[in-house]
């Protein structure tokens, strides 16, 4: 006789037999690794955002990524630490199937990002002559859009063949709640679960080979043409440690929820468990972060920044202070005389004189006749440093035409 009950509540075991003492060393340490976790990822996205010359594609993905380990963590940390807090473990019917999704839909979601960012890569050494004829803005939408709402679709279909089981329990054996855990308190054949099961395994594990197909391209390229190995280690070499660590992370948790021995100690059950969880959302923006030279300097950059606005607390404002033409000659003592003119009728500061950008004339950048030259030695005498020489980005792209 099979003995089905109206399932509203799970209660989760994974936290049985702890002491108090044990559970706030817990408390402590996954505060702080969930801090750590928002921290970095959080920190990489605005520094891509805020950062106009990282708006492109790979820094794109590189923030799906960033995005989409908050979103995974958010649906298992809070709940986790609220937990080890409360003296009950338990967590609603909805609430269970609701937590699978979004931990599973976070999983499957970062194999889609890593296959459409082994892509990316594979293009822009490739194939860098059309590269940007095809990853047009149309494009990298529709592979953002691509990397979640397959995933997401997918969860649904597996979220919703599980709503329909009749459960004949309510007791799950770890920390949170997994697709497979509730299958297994069925009271009929899962047979149609498993197989969807299976197939969307099978899905993602292709995406895991073409990654490494991609980069088996990527290595016979980098080897032939010495300046693309330096892109290839920079930029490649932080993706394939991504993707060995969610994938390794991902096959611990499956063969411990498929195959997991009841013999084995509670506290490395939960480990293994949770460590998906925790290690790549942790590891993945750190990597990026120290081994990308531009995200690198553009945080760098940022965080100084603010200081400094912090700090001084003052407005900037961006204006033309003044526009002089010159009649007759143009020399350096000439522009020097318009500058001086300048500086006296708007009564500007000397001292808050920081570069000077020209065209790369000899009447600009001469160090004997020139505005340059002429500069730097006024500001010597003025006992201030001279200012920093910068060549106009727009006269060197004309010059490139």
């Amino acid at each position: 006789m099979i003995n089905a009950t109206m399932v509203e509540v799970f209660t989760l075991s994974g936290l049985k037999d702890t002491t108090t003492k044990y559970r706030v060393t817990l408390f402590s340490l996954n505060l702080f690794c969930y801090s750590a976790i928002l921290f970095v990822n959080v920190a990489l996205i605005f520094t891509v955002i805020l950062e106009e010359k990282l708006h492109s594609p790979m820094y794109i993905f590189l923030c799906n990524l960033c995005f989409n380990s908050l979103c995974g963590t958010a649906a298992f940390h809070p709940k986790f630490l609220f937990d080890l807090l409360a003296n009950t473990y338990v967590i609603s019917y909805t609430g269970c199937l609701l937590q699978a999704f979004f931990i599973y839909s976070y999983a499957t979601t970062d194999f889609s990002i890593l296959a459409v960012m082994a892509y990316d890569r594979y293009l822009a050494i490739c194939r860098p002559l059309q590269y940007h004829v095809i990853m047009t803005k149309q494009w990298v939408v529709f592979l953002v859009c691509f990397s979640r709402l397959v995933p997401l679709s997918c969860l649904s279909v597996g979220v919703i063949l599980t709503a329909t089981l009749t459960l004949c329990g309510s007791h799950i054996d770890k920390l949170y709640c997994d697709n497979w855990s509730v299958l297994m308190l069925s009271c009929h054949s899962t047979m149609s679960n498993n197989i969807f099961g299976y197939c969307v395994t099978l899905l993602y594990f292709l995406h895991a080979v073409y990654v490494m197909c991609s980069y088996v391209q990527l290595v016979k390229f980098s080897l032939k043409y010495q300046d693309c190995r330096k892109k290839f280690l920079q930029t490649c070499a932080p993706h394939l440690f991504c993707l060995v660590n969610v994938t390794a992370a991902l096959l611990f948790d499956l063969m411990y929820g498929r195959f997991g021995s009841k013999y084995l100690e509670q506290s490395l059950k939960n480990f293994m468990a949770i460590q998906f969880l925790i290690i790549p959302p942790l590891l993945n923006p750190i990597i990026y972060g120290l081994n990308l030279t531009e995200v690198r300097r553009s945080f760098l950059r940022l965080s100084w920044y603010n200081k400094q606005l912090r700090s001084a607390n003052f407005e900037i404002c961006e204006e033309l202070a003044a526009l002089q033409s010159l009649k007759g000659t143009t020399t350096g003592e000439d522009i020097l005389g318009k500058v001086y003119q300048t500086m006296e009728e708007l009564d500007l500061d000397w001292s808050k004189l920081a570069s000077i950008t020209t065209d790369g004339a000899p009447n600009m950048v001469g160090m004997s006749r020139g505005l340059i030259g002429r500069m730097n030695r006024e500001m010597e005498e003025r006992g201030l440093t001279a200012p920093l020489q910068v060549h106009c980005l727009i006269h060197q792209q004309a010059l490139c035409c």
